[in-house]
């Protein structure tokens, strides 16, 4: 099972799974979801978000929504709502982690127990850390023309911001961590 791998095997499936993109193969973006839930932001994940990732099963799978606001740099949480029924409903675990929205908490509280339970307990009014992270995300990708992952990424390397924004514009670290340390510092 991929979830049990080691360093050396993870290695491996790495080597593949570059064999096969040089080849050609394309990636879907249901596997560079399930990589992402299996294994969270790895070096595997890294390098498929930096390859054209497309819808290529016939018919189409429905989409992991982390994974996607990750790589594709045009959708935002707001634009989620528009089309939520496209996505895995399951894989929302994540995305608590990254983002307290009203309309995401509205979204949970219809939905089975389990995620009532989590709208509940998340917070009525996002960290100020998320806000700011959004608007500047939104601002780099509309200033610099951004279209994919791999340019967002340069464009944070041209501009040579400290690591930890990197990751937090990236959505490499979540802004719910953010809260675990203000209340340790309080």
């Amino acid at each position: 099972m991929l979830g049990t791998l080691n360093d050396s095997q993870m290695q491996k499936v790495m080597s593949i799974i570059s064999q096969l993109l040089t080849q050609g193969v394309r990636i879907d973006h249901f596997d560079a979801g399930i990589v992402y839930m299996k294994f969270g932001f790895c070096s595997l994940f890294k390098q498929m978000i930096l390859m054209d990732i497309r819808q290529t099963s016939v018919p189409p799978r429905r989409k992991l929504l982390m994974s996607q606001l990750i790589y594709d740099v045009q959708l935002t949480i707001e634009k989620f709502f528009l089309n939520s029924d496209q996505y895995v409903s399951d894989s929302l675990d994540i995305v608590l982690e990254h983002f307290c929205h009203h309309r995401l908490n509205e979204f949970l509280l219809r939905m089975n127990d389990k995620f009532k339970r989590k709208a509940k307990e998340l917070p009525e009014v996002p960290l100020l850390i998320e806000l700011a992270r959004n608007q500047a995300r939104k601002h780099l990708v509309d200033f610099y023309n951004i279209k994919n992952y791999g340019q967002l990424k340069f464009v944070l390397e041209m501009l040579q911001l400290p690591e930890m924004l990197n990751k937090l514009l990236t959505y490499e670290k979540n802004v719910m961590l953010w809260r675990f340390f203000s209340n340790k510092l309080l």
